[in-house]
């Protein structure tokens, strides 16, 4: 028996004005990761 789950979520991360640069920050998958699972 195959089961296969897939999910999706929508997330508006706010990025300031010289913070890190937004090419350098999406290039860290760990750093996107903690971003969109940080519910606090």
């Amino acid at each position: 028996m195959d089961i296969r789950f897939t999910a999706s979520e929508s997330v508006a991360i706010l990025v300031e004005s010289g913070a890190v640069e937004i090419q350098h920050y999406l290039r860290q998958p760990q750093r996107l990761v903690k971003a969109i699972a940080d519910r606090g």
